[in-house]
């Protein structure tokens, strides 16, 4: 009959495999995108619209059009709070889709990075935090910025400059930790950097 259709013969071979094998590679497959996220599940993004009178405290969208120019930020105090959420989360292990210190993933951190010590709230994912503010050079980077890395075909990561070269972020291996910008194996897989807070 499949002939009748005019597909090839060997067509008829594949038409008779057992059905496990179709839903194995299926899973294979589902697998290997969930793990190429390195961001955990898709989280819905809301329109820009502040939510706090205070400046520096707003929802963003991916386009992030609306965040004001400046925050009442200073870059010592966003380096300090930088420097605290690394010593409270140090250590703990990297996990898809984590948003715990029972595990958390590179964007999970970033995320609860920046609504719990500065009052902004980015998106969920690598991807679209890839969107928010604006692209810099690797020069121009300072305390806040969010680094980003081509881990792979597929896979990005994402971490916050801190400064002196360095940022911090939810290592794959080693869990949350601070790395350096010219490590042999960081420097190779450097991306871009966008900046989100505004001095």
């Amino acid at each position: 009959m499949l002939r009748d259709w005019g597909l090839p013969a060997f067509d008829a071979k594949l038409a008779r495999a057992p059905k496990w094998r179709f839903l194995w590679v299926g899973q294979g497959a589902a697998l290997f995108f969930l793990l190429a996220a390195c961001a955990g599940p898709r989280a819905a993004v809301r329109a820009p619209h502040p939510v706090s009178p205070r400046l520096g405290q707003y929802t963003v969208g991916p386009k992030y059009k609306d965040l004001p120019d400046k925050t009442t930020y200073s870059k010592n105090k966003v380096s300090k709070l930088l420097n605290q959420q690394l010593q409270s989360w140090k250590g703990t292990p990297y996990q898809i889709g984590g948003n715990s210190k029972q595990g958390i993933d590179c964007s999970g951190f970033v995320y609860l990075t920046y609504t719990d010590k500065l009052g902004i709230e980015l998106p969920r994912t690598t991807e679209l935090q890839g969107e928010v503010g604006r692209e810099i050079s690797q020069e121009q980077l300072t305390y806040g910025d969010l680094v980003f890395f081509k881990i792979g075909i597929f896979t990005r990561h994402v971490g916050i400059y801190t400064g002196n070269r360095e940022f911090i972020h939810a290592s794959t291996s080693r869990g949350v930790m601070k790395s350096s910008l010219d490590s042999y194996y960081w420097s190779r897989k450097y991306w871009k950097a966008r900046r989100v807070i505004y001095y």
